[in-house]
């Protein structure tokens, strides 16, 4: 009955799976979809001679509220915003279908006050001289404007309309304000359930008590109090009780949920210390060109395949099942990224592509433990069962440590980071589902269809066979490995191999016109301006491929107040480019001197602008990838550390300290060869970098996690006079084959990923990233983690604190008495597909001997026929 209601549910996940992704249009990122540029104006003529002087430090916070009001109603992922000469921000924004919308956030000022309306009428006081009057534009949304009522009422003249130059005078000098914006501590958009929208506002302390102040006052007076958005009066309410948790709402008109969103976004980002105006929109071409991108998805189907093949040969029949799954993990995965609105950048694309080589890793955790429970004398249903029971906390401990890691990264990330985060932590949760629950069922199935060969199930294939590995005792050599390979890293580091893409720094923006279209794509004009020593610049196609815009790390002579060094430099990029359509005559132009002269100057004929624009990643950003470092390793710290322990106590940290130990060795594996790469490559490091980093935390965790879990379920039924350093060492040769092949799969996506689908140097650079990291993730698992638990259990035992088998003894002390029981096959049965007699469990074998699950002594062993 149960079988029967996961088969339904699993159908009815299908097909709205298949109806979402026909149904549902997915966000493409800027580099994929293209986008709108948007250049905006600041209005530096209205601000005091003291405010000129801190502009430079405002500017940078212009450039910070303009990124929060960006990820907010459009959730643009991958939007970015960088300064421009002086008084001017670039905006880029994938995906937009409305422009227009676009414009009117980015340029509102935001400036929220509230005002108490000293000379309107009241409920109870008819004798002022304005009296409030409501009413609705065609769009929909609410007005106020204010009647004098001194005049006739058919004078028009006499109604002073909201936002106008009269209104501003008006409340400047008869009206009180109460508290504004920079006091609002939180917005955001609220349903009353009914259908209507507001916005729930919540004030920090000296908006609280100002309120408060206020609502006493007015109590029982029925007094107005003007909530007024850049000079507009948005709510007009009518102050009845007393304020005092500093809450308030804006409501009113045919307030949508969409506006409401867009209002709560605005406030919630912060007003802008100036007017900005827009100068200049323009519609973006992608930045790699559908050419690219169809090499990024031939990678995926490549490594997919490999992923699959290598699945169905290794494992038989169960691996045909993982394949099936997997299938289904895709679907999964895509609808409910359309669903979502997750923006498919390129990083969100290898994010996806890589979970699906992630995927794979509960299979082969579960069909490993499946195999060694079948070599052990079990059934093949009580195989099915066990394999998934006790493969089901390595599992859920080391996808859980890869969720921690994204949630991490989203929520500090910026930019492209935050699509990869989403993509590879959704991967991950929907993979638990699929391996937990669909592999299961489909195993199931084909038992009940009669497929029960042993034959089938490839239990003879294995790695090590049956040795076992000597990792402790030579523990020494595999850490001198390691140190051959963090040294050189460490060395490049210091020489300056660690080389910042112009993400990370100002650099120089130059825009071409060119007529008849550009003659070449964005990767042929990348590796001209590199041939011409100009490496890591960003090229875009715009206004349908009419224009070219290139932005390149700053100019050493753009910093020489020489114009004619200026030009020089100017005049050369332009040559190189001309045969991309460029026009690199010089012709005479009237350019403006500082001091407001003007001097006649040559300068390329296609050239439409030259100037210098602010680094992209702000410092901001820096201090947040940091943090997601730090955060992350120590939130695995506390959760490996809560999980592992095994009786109370401190016994979990130990595991917690060598799994970090291990990753904090596979961070210095990245970051030096990173600084290798760039050192003779020069590849340099962008905002995908520190996700490359990120992700391998995750990573190296979870194949750690692996081999712990062994460890510790080895201390649980230890042999009879086996050493800790014998057991991590068995525990080690039983997780192998587990280690070697949840990361074979993610190497064979990545590896496709970097040969076939590296379409930018910046994909390049992090899919070799990843390829090294999964790699050392798996040698720290090995041959770090473990002999550093051993180093750390040692050490405990001589500092007289309580070791790891003294946690085990404790908790089989404080256990009560139960006899144990274990299931074995029939002699003779050859099918194993039938259920098996019920025995008491024999004592176990000395060191040394047979150490499988359900072994039973040597003279006694049933003879099987596969």
């Amino acid at each position: 009955m149960r079988q029967g209601w996961l088969i339904l549910i699993v159908i009815v996940l299908l097909g709205l799976s298949v109806w979402s992704a026909l149904t549902k249009t997915p966000t493409l990122g800027l580099d994929v979809r293209g986008g709108y540029r948007v250049i905006l104006q600041a209005d530096l003529s209205k601000l005091k001679p003291e405010e000129r002087n801190l502009w430079p430090e405002k500017r940078q916070t212009v450039r910070e509220i303009l990124d929060k009001r960006l990820k907010g109603p459009f959730g643009a992922a991958d939007a970015t915003v960088a300064t421009k000469g002086l008084d001017q921000f670039t905006v880029e924004i994938p995906g937009v279908t409305n422009p227009d919308e676009v414009s009117e956030i980015l340029s509102k000022t935001a400036r929220l006050e509230f005002w108490h309306a000293l000379n309107v009428q009241t409920e109870k006081d008819l004798n002022r001289p304005y009296k409030a009057e409501h009413s609705e534009s065609a769009e929909g949304a609410e007005q106020w404007s204010f009647r004098d009522t001194t005049a006739p009422e058919e004078d028009e003249s006499a109604v002073i309309k909201s936002g106008t130059p009269e209104f501003k005078r008006m409340i400047a000098d008869e009206w009180e304000l109460i508290l504004d914006g920079s006091m609002l501590n939180r917005a955001k958009s609220e349903n009353t359930g009914t259908g209507a929208y507001y916005v729930a506002l919540d004030f920090n302390k000296e908006g609280t008590d100002r309120l408060a102040d206020f609502s006493r006052k007015v109590e029982g007076r029925g007094e107005y109090l003007a909530i007024i958005l850049d000079g507009e009066v948005i709510s007009f309410p009518v102050m009845r009780a007393v304020i005092t948790n500093g809450k308030a709402v804006i409501e009113g008109g045919n307030m949508t949920g969409k506006d409401a969103i867009r209002l709560a976004t605005l406030l919630q980002a912060g007003a802008l210390p100036v007017d900005l105006t827009q100068v200049y929109m323009q519609r973006v071409e992608p930045t790699i060109g559908s050419q690219a991108l169809d090499m990024i998805i031939r990678a995926g189907i490549v490594g997919f395949a490999l992923v699959s093949l290598f699945m169905m040969i290794y494992y038989l029949v169960p691996g045909i099942l993982a394949v099936v799954a997997l299938l289904c993990y895709s679907l999964f995965c895509y609808a409910v990224y359309v669903s979502m609105g997750v923006t498919f950048s390129l990083p969100g694309i290898a994010g996806f592509l890589l979970s699906i080589g992630m995927a794979v890793d509960a299979n082969v955790l579960i069909f490993e433990r499946m195999k060694e429970e079948l070599r052990g004398g079990k059934t093949l249903l009580a195989a099915i069962d066990a394999g998934f029971k006790r493969a089901f906390p390595a599992i859920l401990d080391s996808n859980v440590c890869t969720i921690i890691t994204c949630l991490v990264l989203y929520n500090l990330g910026t930019g492209s980071v935050k699509g990869f985060a989403a993509t590879l932590g959704v991967g991950v949760a929907i993979s638990l589902f699929t391996a937990i629950t669909l592999t299961r069922m489909l195993l199931y199935l084909l038992v009940g269809a009669g497929v029960n060969k042993p034959s089938l199930f490839a239990l003879g294939r294995q790695w090590l066979g049956r040795e076992h590995m000597r990792v402790i005792s030579r523990m020494v050599v595999y850490f001198v490995i390691s140190g051959a390979v963090l040294v050189p890293g460490i060395v490049f580091i210091f020489m300056g191999g660690l080389k910042p893409n112009i993400e990370f720094g100002s650099g120089t923006e130059v825009i071409y016109t060119v007529e008849g279209g550009v003659k070449e794509n964005n990767r042929q004009i990348q590796e001209r301006l590199a041939a011409a020593g100009l490496e890591g610049a960003s090229v875009q196609l715009a206004a349908g491929g009419q224009q070219v815009i290139i932005r390149m790390k700053e100019l050493k002579e753009y910093r020489v107040l020489d114009n004619m060094n200026q030009l020089q430099q100017r005049a050369k990029i332009a040559s190189v480019l001309a045969p991309a359509g460029v026009d690199a005559r010089l012709v005479d132009v009237k350019e403006k001197n500082p001091d407001g002269t003007e001097t006649v100057v040559q300068k390329p004929a296609s050239e439409e602008s030259f100037s210098q624009v602010g680094k992209i990643i702000s410092d901001e950003t820096l201090r947040n990838a940091i943090l997601a470092l730090v955060i992350s390793i120590a939130l695995i710290l506390v959760y490996l550390s809560v999980r592992f322990a095994i009786e109370g106590g401190w016994s979990g940290v130990k595991f917690g300290a060598a799994a970090l130990i291990a990753t904090i060795h596979d961070v210095g594996v990245l970051v030096g060869c990173s600084a290798i790469f760039g050192y003779f490559l020069n590849w340099e490091i962008s905002s995908l970098f520190i996700t490359a980093l990120l992700t391998i935390i995750g990573f190296s965790v979870h194949d750690t996690i692996v081999i712990f879990d062994r460890i510790r379920e080895n201390l649980l039924h230890k042999k009879r006079g086996e050493t800790f350093e014998n057991l991590v060492d068995r525990s080690i040769s039983q997780s192998f084959a587990r280690s070697i092949n949840t990361s074979l799969t993610v190497v064979l996506m990545l590896a496709s990923l970097f040969f076939i689908g590296s379409a930018m140097p910046d994909l390049r650079h992090f899919h070799a990233i990843m390829l090294i990291g999964v790699i050392s993730g798996t040698y720290s698992s090995i041959f770090n983690a473990s002999p550093i638990l051993v180093l750390i259990e040692r050490f405990s035992h001589r500092m007289g604190a309580q070791t790891l088998e003294a946690a085990v003894k404790e908790r089989e002390r404080a256990a009560p008495a139960v006899p144990k029981t274990t299931t074995v096959a029939p002699d003779g049965d050859a099918a194993f597909g039938q259920t098996g007699r019920v025995t008491p469990e024999l004592p176990k074998p000395p060191h040394g001997a047979d150490d499988r699950p359900s072994a039973r002594p040597k003279s006694k062993k049933p003879k099987r026929r596969f």
